[in-house]
């Protein structure tokens, strides 16, 4: 086996791992009804692909008349638990791009979000960057919305620094490797690391014009530079989570 086909096969998990701390696949919460006002802040809890919490403020920065809308988003998502000694975090910005009748019907919104996550362990230190590209189309009523939730998340580019335990398990793994640092783990740039699609419903009410609740679940998909998927090799193939915000 080749070095560096050797280091793929160790940092496949690793870099994969930067989802599993701090990230939702999508990053806005979902749209919720026709008439809504040109702000909100949001709180969101549920698992993708960890117990995560995530908070968010959108607001309006574009409008055609009579049925288009553009939001600017900014979304902070942290695990709900972690290891005493580990640290993760995800800062998501983007735009929210809408298609919805102005007194209800079938519509669509979509997403383009960069962001920037991070996540320590014991096993590596990591920062990436990365996008989430999504959709959401369904219908979308006065007060409510049904609709399709369609998601593509990825870290583009993702720095690893090793700690000493992948140092060990290198070494006994392949004791004949050489001493050319291009054949031993070290601390340096990834890209495309890992990624994660999802496919799922989701929906929500407006209790009145200024609070609404809505909710996400579906199947997920997480596929390493191995060739493995999930389970028990990745993430677990699902997320939910529920939520809610106040509007203005």
């Amino acid at each position: 086996m080749r070095a560096p086909f050797r280091l793929r096969l160790l940092t496949a998990g690793i870099a994969a791992a930067v989802y599993a701390p701090s990230a939702l696949a999508d990053v806005a919460a979902p749209l919720v009804g026709s008439q809504r006002p040109v702000a909100r802040v949001w709180l969101d809890a549920g698992w993708d692909p960890t117990f995560v919490l995530s908070a968010g403020v959108s607001s309006r920065v574009f409008r055609a008349p009579p049925s288009i809308r553009v939001d600017l988003d900014t979304v902070v998502a942290a695990p709900l638990v972690l290891l005493s000694e580990d640290t993760a975090l995800r800062v998501a910005s983007g735009v929210t791009a809408s298609y919805v009748p102005p007194r209800g019907g079938f519509g669509v919104t979509l997403g383009l979000h960069p962001d920037l996550r991070s996540s320590s362990d014991s096993v590596a230190r990591m920062v990436a960057l990365g996008v989430t590209i999504g959709a959401r189309p369904g219908y979308y009523g006065a007060r409510w919305t049904a609709a399709l939730d369609v998601a593509w998340s990825a870290a583009a580019l993702t720095h690893i620094a090793p700690r000493a335990p992948v140092y060990d398990l290198f070494g006994d793994r392949y004791p004949d490797a050489t001493g050319d640092p291009g054949e031993r783990p070290a601390a340096r740039l990834y890209t495309w690391t890992s990624h994660r699609f999802r496919l799922g419903v989701t929906g929500g009410f407006a209790f009145t014009r200024w609070l609404d609740l809505h909710s996400e679940a579906g199947l997920a998909w997480t596929p390493q530079l191995t060739g493995l998927a999930n389970p028990p090799y990745g993430p677990l193939p699902f997320y939910a989570a529920l939520g809610g915000a106040y509007r203005w």
